[in-house]
Parts: C-alpha cells; structure tokens; sequence
C-alpha cells in the first residue's frame, strides 16, 4: 500500500508483509530514494531523512536496513557498516559477520545519525550484486548472503 503523503517527486515508500515460513508475519516498510532529490547522506536537511525519522517515530521502528549500492571497483560483493545502537542490539545474533565503523568524516550518513536511538545496518552491494545480467552468480550470492542476514537478525 503507497503512503499517499510521501513526497512523489523524490522518493517512493510503501508498507508490506511476508511470510518468513515460520507461519508468522513480518511487517516492514520500504523507502526508496531517487535521483530527484538531494543526497541523504550528504545533506542532513533532505525530504528523505524527514520521512524516515517520522517513520521511525509513528511506527516505532527498531531496525533499519539501509542499501546501498557500490561499484564494480569494489573488492567485496558485500560488506557491513553498523552504527552504535546496531552494535548494541544485534552484534551477538551475526557471528562470523564482519561488521565496519562509518569513516570519521564530515559525511553524517543517515546510520550516524540515528546512532543513538535506531539501530541501522548500511549494506554495500556492489553493482553486480545488484543487476543480475552483469553476473548471474554474484547475483544470486549476494540474494543468498542478504537472506542469512535477516534470518540472523529475527
């Protein structure tokens, strides 16, 4: 279902459920970011990190799983960026998981930001994790490694 008060010109965000097949439901948002709008990483005042906080706040949103895409250039298909409340909550249930610091930079990435109050995992896929003609294998690894991710993380 579409939230009809989200902004259409810069993102999208839509409330689902599915069936972990352990006979339960699992609700969970989706916001996807587009082109239109400013960065959210890199410009704390954006329509996206509004939402996203108004979300947190009326839904009462524990977790969040923050997608991001990298390039081919990337040595790793996956890797794992925590913030503090993250590391707080869920680094016991990811073992053999390495999970990374944010760079100490001027960059406050939405994770950073939320450090204290919301729990965010930054997932980096690289690109051919992402599109599955550019490798169908890397592909269907990376589908494999986000699945043992969140059956880690229930």
């Amino acid at each position: 279902m579409a939230d009809n008060n989200w902004p259409k010109t810069s993102s999208a965000c839509c409330r689902s459920q599915f069936s972990s097949g352990e006979k339960r439901q699992n609700h969970f948002w989706g916001i996807v970011s587009t082109r239109a709008q400013l960065d959210p990483n890199w410009y704390i005042d954006s329509t996206f990190r509004d939402q996203v906080k108004k979300l947190i706040s009326q839904n009462k949103i524990t977790l969040i799983l923050d997608i991001h895409g990298s390039s081919l250039q990337n040595q790793e298909l996956i890797f794992f960026l925590a913030n503090k409340a993250f590391l707080e909550k869920f680094s016991d249930k990811l073992t053999g998981v390495e999970l990374r610091n944010f760079i100490d930079n001027d960059q406050l990435t939405l994770a950073e930001d939320l450090d204290f109050s919301t729990a965010v995992l930054e997932i980096e896929i690289r690109e051919d994790g992402l599109v599955s003609t550019i490798n169908p294998q890397n592909f269907h690894q990376a589908q494999v490694s986000i699945d043992e991710l969140i059956r880690s993380l229930k």
